[in-house]
């Protein structure tokens, strides 16, 4: 005989096994931001496999200003050959997440189950996040060494 699970109850397992892959994969980037306090409050919030991938998607959003604010600060403070070796730089990354996003979203889209959806997003905005810490460290180490 059959065991019927509850749907309440295996969509309650699976949005608590998205949750623990994100903070699983997030555990690479142990910086906690306050846009990872917002996630954390979505994806309280909104426990469907759609609702987290649009949590998702907003924090890496976030991810993205920040990254961009970083990115033209910096660029700001540099003589021009430094501007270019870092526009370079920021070039080659956005090639690598573009080409990244397009690899491991046809690797996660071809696995059973909407979790892999989920992680599929999680892992694109863990690319963004990254980069967004690697300029915000490199902006701030800068302004350390020019004593501003």
């Amino acid at each position: 005989m059959k065991k019927i699970i509850p749907k309440v109850l295996l969509h309650t397992a699976i949005a608590l096994a998205a949750l623990m892959v994100i903070v699983m994969s997030s555990a690479f980037s142990q910086t906690e931001t306050h846009i990872d306090s917002v996630l954390a409050q979505c994806l309280g919030i909104n426990q469907s496999t759609q609702g987290m991938i649009e949590c998702i998607r907003e924090a890496q959003n976030q991810f993205d200003g920040e990254l961009n604010t970083a990115y033209n600060a910096l660029m700001k403070q540099l003589n021009p050959e430094l501007k270019q070796a870092l526009k370079t730089a920021q070039r080659a990354w956005i090639a690598f997440r573009d080409k990244e996003s397009e690899a491991s979203g046809k690797i996660f889209w071809a696995m059973e189950g909407t979790l892999y959806h989920i992680m599929a997003a999680d892992h694109m905005m863990a690319l963004v996040k990254n980069r967004t810490l690697e300029l915000q460290s490199l902006l701030e180490t800068w302004n350390e060494a020019k004593g501003e």
